[in-house]
């Protein structure tokens, strides 16, 4: 699914897909990676809403 992700993407001329994910396994990493994704390229930040009082 991811393959097929990116081809579509390339066929429409987008110029990067970015992936999130909360995963710290390096085995999850590793899958990311070898569905053509590279670590370490940009940095994400997350905001979350406050807790309500």
């Amino acid at each position: 699914m991811l393959h097929y992700a990116l081809a579509l993407a390339w066929q429409q001329q987008c110029y990067k897909v970015m992936l999130l994910s909360g995963s710290k396994r390096e085995e999850t990493l590793k899958f990311y990676e070898n569905a053509g994704f590279k670590r370490g390229v940009k940095t994400g930040f997350v905001a979350l809403p406050p807790e309500e009082l």
